[in-house]
């Protein structure tokens, strides 16, 4: 039995620690569950004391592949091959649509499509997409662009 136990607690934490390669959740789930039972297992045939120990045992190895996971793993070859190294700032030229169209509040253009309440409009020389506020507008009607919300360009008739 005790070699049951083993097994069942260096799978589990293999597969906790193959969960780092493999998202999804399922390996860690499978892996805690295997760790648990094999807890149980101690507690059902040692006794509290042993299954206390094989707890605190379980979760320390638990801890420490975490641990070594986000600091160890970050820095070996392997890791800079699976973890994204650059960050995206505006410093850098990384910026959402909602960046370049902060600028059209206020202005006006002529709708290219039906507006139902979406579709495009020509402002400032470019089709944008653009929405109403639950409004119909046709085709070759003057819009004033009233706000942005997040990547929404809102209009009204002008």
């Amino acid at each position: 039995m005790l070699g049951t136990i083993i097994c069942l607690l260096l799978f589990g934490v293999l597969l906790m620690f193959a969960e780092l390669f493999v998202p999804g959740g399922v390996l860690g789930l499978i892996g805690t569950v295997l760790m648990g039972v094999a807890v149980y297992l101690c507690f059902q045939e040692y006794g509290s004391q042993i299954g206390v120990a094989v707890l605190l045992f379980s979760i320390l190895i638990t801890v420490t592949v975490v641990i070594f996971a986000f600091t160890v793993i970050p820095k070996t070859r392997f890791g800079k091959l699976l973890i994204l190294g650059d960050s995206v700032s505006k410093q850098t030229g990384y910026h959402s649509d909602a960046y370049y169209d902060s600028g059209l509040v206020g202005k006006e253009g002529v709708t290219e499509s039906e507006l139902r309440p979406v579709g495009i409009a020509l402002i400032d020389g470019r089709r944008v997409d653009v929405m109403t506020d639950s409004e119909f507008v046709e085709p070759g009607v003057r819009v004033k662009v009233t706000r942005i919300d997040g990547n929404r360009i809102v209009v009204i008739r002008a």
